[in-house]
């Protein structure tokens, strides 16, 4: 799949936000965004990622419930999901929702890793 990637970022902090898209755009992804989950479930109507990056504390729907509702769309089952939260301490966290494992990694980490983990989930197709 390479760098020509769609992610969608949602995630409520718009310079955390900015700040990521410009990384990844600057690594040859294709990025859209989203400030909320309710948003990025809009943006997903027309919109198909191989890949989303998603906060999981956001106002509203959080990013647990949205990953439920992305995932219950037949054509976003297959669709990789990385979680960010500024929560966690560790960058190896594997979380569960109904059956489905997703990657979860800290807000603060190193853009390095976070680049190598959605390389690993766009060439694997799970999580690392």
């Amino acid at each position: 799949m390479g760098n020509s990637a769609k992610i969608l970022i949602i995630d409520d902090e718009d310079d955390f936000r900015e700040n990521l898209k410009y990384i990844l755009e600057k690594n040859g992804y294709q990025v859209q965004m989203a400030s909320s989950g309710i948003r990025g479930l809009k943006e997903l109507e027309t919109y198909v990622p191989d890949l989303i990056l998603m906060d999981v504390m956001m106002p509203g729907l959080d990013g647990m419930e949205t990953a439920v509702k992305i995932k219950e769309q037949a054509s976003l089952k297959d669709v990789a999901i990385i979680f960010l939260t500024g929560v966690t301490a560790s960058d190896d966290v594997i979380t569960s929702i109904n059956g489905q494992y997703f990657s979860m990694i800290s807000k603060m980490t190193d853009y390095k890793l976070l680049l190598e983990r959605i390389r690993k989930h766009l060439e694997d197709g799970m999580p690392t």
